[in-house]
């Protein structure tokens, strides 16, 4: 059943608000596991059976932090098949707000084929379908209005800059995760995206690639992005690797929590999911960091773009190992 917005009882009015409303692809994932990936006119048996699930960055970071106990909301498209339905079936499972999202008649729900070796290595191939454009008359203001966060991820950029300028007189804080594929448009095309937005989250290469810089010049374009953008949070997620921060002036670094990888598909999504989740709960940055390292963790060893377990299972696993996470002041 369909949550609605606005439901009458007693003759009053009670309006729902959200947590956080997320914005972005909402995929149909395909996942298969393998022992290696194939060679060129090769095959390969997988391991156990194929598997479904709903994907796309913000929809990850949705079904996340929904499965923390916060009331979500997801702004996306998706086509009017049998996909779709399961898109929308799995969402309502978890509680997530689906009214939201636009059932398009036009074309496909998207597709991601994922196959994941054993180490944990996805070979991803996308049909984004529906999901592209998603255009300014998409959009459903009245959850933005009645979200504390709103979360975009890479999406139609001219799409994203405005609802971005709305949010901003809104007075609602606002993180983006502009991706692979957008963070190669650049700084200028970005930059008015960036200047409405508190945080943002990026990877190493994304941050050379935003300054148009390689990748083995990133610490000379972390730099340039903190003089850029001197009153944001900038997070560089790490995988493997440390967390790095710049928050209003404050660099730190914050440590990893080694494990068995299982899967790595969505491992960002869920530091994001993390991050906000604990950001929503008035944390400071580093609790912030250790906190979102914690849910990355958590997430590669289970199978999923978004395979964060319940909230409970989560807290025990911070709980055990928050410790673990060390912070380091850089300069």
């Amino acid at each position: 059943m369909v949550i609605p917005l606005i439901f009458i009882r007693n003759s009053s009015i009670k309006i729902i608000m959200y947590h956080l409303t997320g914005m972005g692809h909402i995929l149909y994932d395909i996942r298969s596991y393998v022992e290696e990936f194939p060679k060129p006119d090769k095959s390969v048996k997988i391991i156990g059976k194929i598997k479904y699930s709903v994907g796309g960055s913000a929809t990850n970071v949705v079904c996340n932090i929904s499965k923390m106990g916060a009331k979500t909301n997801l702004i996306g498209k998706i086509g009017f098949d049998d996909n779709g339905r399961y898109i929308l079936n799995s969402l309502k499972e978890l509680n997530v707000n689906t009214d939201s999202i636009i059932i398009s008649k036009e074309g496909s729900s998207g597709i991601s084929i994922i196959i994941i070796n054993k180490m944990g290595e996805p070979v991803i191939v996308e049909m984004l379908g529906v999901n592209e454009p998603l255009l300014e008359s998409d959009i459903d203001y009245k959850p933005i209005d009645r979200s504390k966060h709103i979360h975009f991820s890479g999406t139609t950029t001219k799409t994203l800059e405005r609802i971005s300028e709305y949010v901003k007189k809104q007075g609602k804080s606002l993180s983006f995760d502009p991706g692979r594929a957008i963070s190669s448009f650049g700084f200028n095309r970005l930059k008015n995206i960036f200047k409405n937005s508190d945080i943002l989250f990026i990877n190493r290469k994304e941050c050379s690639s935003i300054l148009g810089l390689d990748v083995v010049h990133f610490e000379k374009a972390f730099d340039l992005l903190t003089k850029k953008l001197p009153d944001k949070t900038i997070v560089i997620k790490g995988g493997k690797m440390d967390t790095m921060v710049y928050d209003k002036g404050k660099k730190f670094s914050a440590s990893t929590i080694p494990v068995k990888i299982v899967d790595t598909i969505g491992a960002g999504d869920a530091f994001c999911a993390g991050w906000i989740y604990s950001f929503i709960k008035g944390n400071d940055s580093e609790e912030s960091a250790r906190f979102a390292n914690a849910c990355g963790a958590l997430k590669v060893i289970k199978e999923g773009a978004s395979g964060l377990p319940f909230k409970k299972d989560i807290m025990k696993f911070y709980e055990k190992n928050k410790d673990r996470i060390r912070i380091k002041e850089l300069k």
